[in-house]
């Protein structure tokens, strides 16, 4: 599976819940091998819904990939935990 697939099929899913005026989740998780950061910069605007309280995802907080997604969370007003 391709990441262009991967991205598209999550513009598709966000496209999907305010196209359908249904309520963004609460509680989402990510369960993906190294492409967290791409996932998240292209689902800005799922991440700054303040419907979604929680993102549970696996990170290596010592693997300069996973820092900077862990900015990037962190700029949608989440924290680490």
């Amino acid at each position: 599976m391709s990441l262009k697939f991967l991205l598209w099929n999550w513009a598709l899913l966000y496209g999907f819940i305010s196209n359908r005026n249904f309520l963004v989740p609460n509680y989402l998780k990510i369960d993906v091998d190294g492409i967290e950061y791409k996932i998240i910069s292209s689902g800005k605007n799922l991440f700054l819904d303040k419907n979604l309280k929680s993102v549970l995802i696996e990170i290596n907080s010592n693997r300069e990939e996973d820092k900077e997604f862990i900015e990037l969370l962190k700029s949608f007003g989440f924290f680490i935990t």
